[in-house]
């Protein structure tokens, strides 16, 4: 067995694990699918895609464990669930004040290799590195390797919305 099957097989009950230790925060109650990829480019660490399965990089995984920053999963897991709840909302209609521009975006989606200014600037990726930051520092406090993206760190829309997040959990999560 080589060494990304091995990891599989470590992993899976964890990214299992994960799933269902962060569904408080998720705003949908149906279960996520999930399942492995490989990509050498370890900086694809998970993507979801259009038909709502979270697709998690084995890769990245194990360069994860090669630098000891294990919580980069959950981190990336968390940004990839927010992506799933945009898809259903735009999938489903739902009325969120935002739906009409998420629409947009998903349809006209800029990657970071495209632009990555453009990349950060778009609704959905400002959400959902703003909620997956806030599940973070609202369950483990700041962890040192965990840090939003530095063209968003000072971003006054990014850091509302973490402290949005951040009074919600507190709030509402139990």
């Amino acid at each position: 067995m080589n060494n990304y099957e091995n990891l599989k097989n470590r992993y899976t009950p964890i990214i299992d694990k994960l799933l269902i230790d962060n569904e408080k925060f998720y705003q949908f109650s149906n279960k996520t699918e999930w399942r492995f990829i490989q990509n050498e480019d370890k900086a694809i660490i998970a993507h979801c895609d259009n038909n709502l399965v979270i697709n998690i990089n084995i890769v990245s995984i194990a360069y994860m464990e090669e630098v000891k920053q294990p919580h980069m999963l959950e981190y990336y897991l968390l940004h990839e669930i927010r992506h799933k709840y945009q898809r259903m909302c735009v999938n489903n209609n739902e009325p969120v004040p935002t739906l009409e521009i998420w629409r947009f975006e998903f349809k006209n989606y800029i990657t970071m290799y495209q632009d990555i200014d453009a990349y950060y600037n778009q609704s959905i990726e400002l959400d959902a590195f703003a909620f997956s930051y806030a599940v973070m520092l609202y369950k483990y406090g700041k962890i040192q390797y965990i840090n939003p993206p530095e063209k968003l760190k000072a971003d006054k829309r990014f850091n509302r919305l973490v402290q949005i997040y951040i009074e919600h959990f507190m709030r509402d999560v139990h």
